[in-house]
């Protein structure tokens, strides 16, 4: 059995390895509630969202092998990379934890990639221009699902914020990299990619967005999908 497959280093597969890794390891982590959530709503919800995003791993996984040489299966590039070939952030990576942490971690990935989604509806890649245009619904969705939760788990007692404040403090080492791209391969990826004739989105759009929710306070509660 083939241990390991070597990755190209082209601008365009290693963008879509990135946003393709979030996805595959966030729905990895979260399908760990399933069997196991405080109620039975919130199983089938977290259970429904780790399929949403393996879908979206998948697409990105194989618009990203049919880019490839020699051209690579979703299959290979979820499963054949060495560990330090997979391009995700720290944050999805992160161990379950408790139920606040998950509720935590899933509106701040859902709302930065709801940003980075709406941003890349317009690519001159069409492929993923359709990829996001679809993957931007479930994105809205997963959003406003765990706001509604975050808002729930603060209320009530008055010491019920400063309990759901706890699980954000790992956040602290590991949120950066969602919007600024700190790594010099990353940057390196986005400035190329004009060169090979694709149009992607630059993080910083994502970025804005992200800001002004969590240091303004937006998102609102769920309203139905």
């Amino acid at each position: 059995m083939q241990a390991s497959i070597s990755v190209s280093s082209l601008p365009a597969v290693q963008y879509l390895l990135r946003m393709a890794d979030n996805c595959l390891i966030l729905s990895q982590r979260t399908s760990e509630w399933s069997g196991h959530a405080p109620v039975l709503e919130e199983d089938i919800a977290l259970s429904n969202l780790a399929l949403d995003l393996i879908g979206q791993a998948r697409a990105l996984l194989t618009h990203a092998g049919s880019l490839h040489q020699p051209p690579l299966d979703e299959d290979q590039l979820a499963f054949l990379r060495d560990e330090r070939d997979y391009r995700n952030v720290t944050l999805v990576e992160l161990p379950r934890g408790d139920f606040a942490f998950t509720v935590l971690r899933n509106a701040i990935m859902a709302t930065f990639c709801k940003h980075l989604w709406m941003a890349l509806r317009s690519s001159s890649d069409a492929e993923l221009a359709g990829i996001a245009a679809k993957a931007v619904k479930e994105a809205r969705y997963h959003q406003q699902h765990a706001a509604d939760r975050v808002l729930r788990l603060a209320g009530g007692t008055p010491n019920r914020p400063a309990a759901c404040a706890r699980p954000l403090k790992p956040f602290g080492a590991t949120r950066p990299d969602l919007g600024t791209s700190v790594t010099s391969s990353h940057q390196k990826t986005l400035r190329n990619l004009p060169n090979h004739g694709l149009q992607f989105s630059h993080s910083a759009r994502a970025q804005g967005g992200w800001r002004r929710v969590f240091e303004l306070g937006e998102p609102q509660p769920a309203r139905g999908r």
